[in-house]
């Protein structure tokens, strides 16, 4: 099997097709057939559909399939952001919820790069203000979204950083991911299906680094003790939702949809174990999010009486529904969770993402009292490494060991400058 640019001769004169194709042989019957694309990952996925169908169904099927099908339309070179995005949805094998997280990273760098504001109009959703923001990004052609613009941009968000070292950091990491998201639209496996629309070349982010990684490690700023001590006399008779959902990020470290989503068969009592499994109502973050959290007993009795007095089969009660096919992270407990925010806040916890900050604890936690492979399990992550990237500060502490040189009688007061001395 062979992919090439195909040569032919019309009326004496020699043209090439725009189009990759793939040459097959049966026996003594050999044919090309167009793979209807000019880009080479796309054709590289169909020659093999092409071919794995002429293994299963023969020759003469795969002639009656493949060739007797109408040309495809010819690929749009002008296609505009909103046309790729739109092909996209239809073709690709992404989550409809994953495909709108990387086009609103997209729909984000290509707004500041052309200066589409929106102004306050942006965020009228029931009005259309937002509706008609978006168009204006979508609007923009693919083509004028070159790498030297993308670099542009890049350049810009980090200088209105300024001088602080602290906001650096923090836009060095804006950046990193806004960059990280947006590019994975244009991913081999995301775009190898394309049809209608024709990719620039070359693609926007082609050739735009990637800024040096920033360390995340969580480093704890709070007493977790005094936290549960003020969460059990505040919130645990006033506020029962919010007590269960606090308990359950600081003492299982589940993450925020995890809690939304908790159904009570999740429960296992008698084990004394929290099951984290996909149901009708919840989809894991990856395969590794899967997996048994092990309780202490006081929290076994605790939600073991929240149980026999719950009303319906989520564990933190709403009036809310959860929204299955929704793009968007979408909470049934939304107004719990901002009510927890509010009193962690109250409370000192002055983290961009209080609650997450709650999962953090307990990771760094399980990683101080029994080690990083501990964490990772407790944590639920893909990796160890991802443990120690994100969560917890794994480097020994150490000190060069001379401090018995300065001798156990030095003072503070023994060095006091000579203008002091001569007052």
């Amino acid at each position: 099997m062979r992919a090439a640019e195909p040569s032919n001769l019309t009326k004496g004169q020699r043209y090439e097709s725009p189009f990759w194709s793939v040459r097959l042989q049966h026996l003594s019957d050999r044919t090309t057939f167009s793979l209807g694309t000019s880009n080479k990952p796309a054709a590289a996925a169909r020659a093999r559909d092409i071919y794995l169908f002429m293994l299963a169904h023969r020759w003469q099927a795969t002639l009656e399939e493949f060739k007797s099908q109408a040309p495809v339309a010819e690929r749009k070179s002008d296609a505009t952001l909103g046309e790729f995005l739109a092909e996209l949805k239809t073709v690709a094998d992404l989550k409809a919820k994953t495909l709108e997280g990387y086009a609103i990273s997209m729909r984000t760098i290509v707004s500041q790069t052309f200066g589409i504001d929106g102004g306050k109009a942006r965020y009228d959703y029931a009005g259309g203000g937002r509706q008609k923001w978006i168009d204006r990004i979508h609007g923009v052609k693919l083509g004028e979204i070159t790498p030297a613009r993308i670099q542009a941009w890049k350049r810009d968000f980090l200088a209105r950083a300024g001088d602080d070292p602290l906001k650096q950091r923090t836009a060095k990491i804006s950046v990193n991911s806004l960059m990280r998201r947006a590019k994975a639209l244009f991913a081999p496996a995301a775009i190898k299906h394309l049809q209608t629309v024709k990719l620039p070349s070359p693609l926007p982010f082609d050739g735009v680094a990637f800024e040096s990684k920033v360390s995340q490690r969580y480093h704890s700023a709070i007493d977790i003790e005094a936290l549960i001590s003020a969460a059990r006399s505040e919130l645990a008779e006033n506020a029962p939702e919010l007590f269960k959902a606090f308990c359950l990020a600081t003492f299982c470290g589940l993450r925020r949809i995890e809690v939304d989503r908790l159904t009570w068969p999740a429960f296992r009592f008698g084990e004394g174990i929290l099951r984290i499994q996909a149901t009708k109502y919840f989809s894991p973050k990856s395969e590794e999010s899967i997996g048994d959290i092990a309780l202490e007993p006081e929290l076994v009795e605790l939600f073991r009486g929240y149980c026999a007095r719950a009303t319906g089969e989520f564990v933190i009660e709403s009036p809310n529904l959860p929204r299955l096919n929704a793009t968007f992270e979408y909470y049934r407990c939304q107004s719990v969770f901002e009510s927890l925010i509010r009193w962690l806040r109250s409370r000192g916890v002055a983290t961009k993402t209080p609650f997450h900050t709650l999962r953090k604890e307990f990771g760094s936690l399980l990683n101080q009292r029994h080690g990083v492979f501990v964490a990772s399990v407790g944590l639920r992550h893909a990796s160890v490494a991802v443990t120690t990237m994100h969560y917890t500060d794994t480097r020994p502490r150490a000190t060069i060991g001379l401090g018995g040189l300065l001798g156990d009688k030095v003072t503070v007061t023994e060095f006091k400058s000579d203008r002091a001395r001569t007052k």
